[in-house]
This record gives structure tokens, sequence and C-alpha cells, in this order.
């Protein structure tokens, strides 16, 4: 019944707020994303499509780019509180003393550019210390990261602190200046 109602978990969101972390079950994420949207709360969950091989097929699914954790948007985390927490799969609020923190916009954003664009990208471990980078031209542009090297190919990591994961995608064709 849900999925009718929910035409994509990365739809387009108009609502202004803050963005916060909510933790769920395992495989829980696209449809605790559901529920949310179902009682008309703003959330996203950053998916990459994946090609999975099974013994007798192959096939394209979108898998969570952050495994256990959907954002929400919402003006005030308190009026969405009680409904958040009565979701199937959710586990909690991510922060601090049982109230959750604000995420920077600019982080959901650098995510939502790499989901949206569907550049190829992939999980990486949360970096706290590294140069930050921002992308110049094609289509990150204005995207902000860790810059790394893994071997030749160099990659930008953009991280969301509060939940401390993170997504590499390679720089590969992009140019790159350091922020100051």
């Amino acid at each position: 019944m849900l999925n009718s109602v929910v035409p994509s978990i990365s739809q387009q969101i108009t609502t202004s707020g803050e963005w916060f972390a909510v933790h769920t079950n395992a495989k829980h994420e696209k449809a605790v994303a559901a529920h949310l949207a179902y009682r008309q709360i703003n959330a996203f969950t950053p998916v990459l499509r994946q090609v999975r091989t099974w013994s007798d097929r192959k096939k394209i699914i979108d898998v969570p780019l952050f495994s256990c954790y959907v954002f929400v948007q919402a003006a005030k985390w308190r009026d969405v509180h009680y409904t958040v927490l009565t979701v199937p799969g959710v586990l909690g609020w991510v922060g601090s003393r049982g109230e959750p923190l604000a995420i920077p916009s600019c982080q959901i954003d650098a995510v939502r550019a790499i989901t949206d664009r569907k550049v190829s990208a992939s999980t990486h471990p949360f970096l706290k210390l590294g140069q930050r980078v921002r992308v110049r031209g094609g289509c990150l542009d204005g995207v902000e990261g860790i810059f790394v090297a893994q071997g030749n190919d160099n990659r930008l990591i953009v991280s969301v602190d509060l939940i401390q994961q993170s997504a590499a995608v390679s720089l590969e064709g992009y140019q790159i200046v350091p922020i100051s």
C-alpha cells in the first residue's frame, strides 16, 4: 500500500526546515522513508544503483548509501518527534541526550548531488582529517569534500558528520581546488 503512495524515495523536497538523522533497523531504510512520507513527513534516503548477481540472474537494485539511516526534514523536530519514533523500524534520533542534532544542509545537498546526478559512487570509511576540496566544473561543480588518493584513483569523500558516514566519488575528469 505504501509503495503506491510514495513514487520515489529520493523525491524532490520542497519544505524548508532542518535536516536530522534517524537510526533504523538494518534493511528498513526504504520502508521507514515510505512510512514517513505516508505520514506527510519529508524524508530522504540516498540510494545507489548496483548490479546484484544470483546464481540464475542479474538484477539492478537500489541500495541505501548509508545503511541504517534515513534523513528527516522538519521545521521543528519536536513537532514530528512522536510520529517519527512510532514508525516501524525506527530505533531513534541521532543526536545527544535524547535530542536530535541538526545536519548542515550543505552536507545533505552534497549527498543529494551525488545520488540525483547518478554519479558512480560507493560508501567510504568516515574521514575526519584530510584536505578539504571543491570540485570545479562538470555536474559536481561546487560540491565540497575531502580529497584522498587510492593508488592511481583520486577520490572525493563527501561526509555527513553526525552519522559518521561517507561516500566516495571518483574525481577522474574533474578539476578540484583546495578550500582555504
